[in-house]
């Protein structure tokens, strides 16, 4: 018993001092705003293994005209090995919040939720597919300018995220 409450007692303390990373959605956010192409700039983790080493990482987003509340995601990157692949994925947002969406796809039920976005150059997002987690930004155009890459970095420090991102090679797209 005794050995518990030391346990106890040291993780209170390890919370204490520990901030811990947070998904604070953007209020206020407006889908319609968000379409179009991005360029995913960099993430902490693959939710898809198929994506592991992706090269020229981007995302289309798409409203669909029929359901006011469906959007297509066609995500494409060039995989070192295979060569040019693509996924489409339908999303529909939780009508709790505009600011997160769940993929409807059978084999991947992805979580997503938009971090922060200017619409027009930066954002910054939240993926989850069971335990695996991913923070990313993604831009318009890419090199981004640096005053949007401190925009999309404040979007990170505001939720608190600490991990390490991968930066997504465009280089020869």
């Amino acid at each position: 018993m005794k050995w518990f409450l030391s346990f106890a007692l040291a993780l209170k303390c390890l919370s204490d001092t520990t901030e811990a990373e947070e998904v604070i959605l953007m209020e206020p956010f407006d889908p319609t705003k968000a379409g179009g192409l991005w360029y995913i700039y960099s993430r902490n983790q693959n939710l898809l293994e198929k994506t592991n080493g992706a090269k020229c990482l981007i995302a289309d987003i798409e409203h669909d005209a029929g359901g006011m509340d469906l959007y297509k995601v066609e995500a494409k990157w060039t995989d070192p090995s295979l060569g040019d692949m693509d996924i489409t994925l339908h999303v529909v947002d939780d009508k709790v919040h505009p600011a997160q969406y769940f993929f409807l796809h059978d084999e991947h039920r992805i979580a997503l939720s938009i971090l922060g976005t200017d619409y027009d150059n930066y954002l910054v997002g939240h993926g989850m597919l069971g335990l695996k987690a991913t923070y990313f930004t993604a831009f318009r155009k890419l090199p981004a300018d640096p005053a949007v890459m401190a925009a999309a970095d404040k979007i990170l420090q505001k939720n608190k995220v600490t991990r390490d991102f991968q930066i997504i090679d465009h280089s020869s797209c």
